[in-house]
């Protein structure tokens, strides 16, 4: 749909006003950038004049820089979108606009990669499991985001295999199967086992579980587990534990 790979049948139509944004679930920034380094890397034309105009008010004594930056910021009508960026950063609790990247929590950094799509207001928006690293909270956060947007009139194509959030945030649910469409429900006509079935082809046996039980044997164990991520910083530490035949 975005236009990253050729479709082997079938087409895409798309309006040409339309402003299409794709979220994927690979980090693209770059870890030495601070926050705003990282929005400002965009090839947003306002952004660019905002970005000249933040440098100059680093540097007052600079008479003419100022002025040629605050002409600028007039040409672009660039104020009110300065205004809604920083809005669109504090909203996604990215307040710190000097950070760098690298020092980010994954969830920072899906947060960071959303609010530099939103900030070029996009019509359409496509998401690819955006809370696959976030919190909890992180992820109500986010559905609120995707709320507003869809009541000021973006549209959203969110693309996840967790049923409640689909549930909970969606209108329409489109369920595909091997690359094949199984089903295509109003959302508020579905439920989860309805949807389960499309997914899998077959209903689920659901087992409350009791009857079975644990024994000592033991089939798996760790200790000690300790590990380093590509950046040789510990992800893990001192891990312990074992799991018994009859466990879950």
């Amino acid at each position: 749909i975005n236009g990253f790979d050729e479709p082997d049948t079938g087409q895409v139509v798309i309006r040409k006003s339309i402003r299409m944004a794709f979220l994927s679930q690979d980090n693209k920034l770059q870890d030495e950038l601070t926050i705003e380094e990282s929005i400002f890397a965009s090839d947003n034309e306002s952004l660019k004049v905002i970005e000249a105009y933040e440098k100059a008010l680093e540097n007052p004594e600079d008479e003419d820089a100022y002025q040629k930056a605050f002409d600028g910021m007039d040409q672009h009508n660039a104020w009110d979108f300065e205004t809604q960026f920083k809005q669109i950063l504090f909203k996604l609790k990215l307040e710190d606009f000097k950070l760098k990247v690298k020092n980010l929590s994954g969830g920072q950094k899906k947060r960071l990669s959303l609010a530099i799509i939103l900030i070029n207001r996009p019509d359409l928006l496509i998401l690819d499991e955006p809370t696959a690293v976030l919190t909890p909270q992180e992820t109500d956060d986010l559905f609120k985001t995707l709320t507003t947007l869809k009541n000021s009139g973006k549209t959203i194509i969110l693309i996840t295999h967790k049923l409640a959030e689909v549930l909970a945030v969606s209108d329409t649910i489109t369920v595909l199967r091997r690359g094949r469409v199984t089903g295509e429900k109003k959302t508020k006509n579905t439920n989860r086992e309805e949807l389960s079935k499309l997914i899998v082809g077959e209903e689920l046996e659901v087992t409350s579980g009791k009857g079975f039980k644990s024994t000592e044997k033991i089939i798996f164990k760790v200790g000690g587990l300790t590990v380093l991520n590509d950046k040789e910083i510990r992800s893990v530490k001192n891990v312990t534990f074992t799991i018994k035949a009859g466990e879950i």
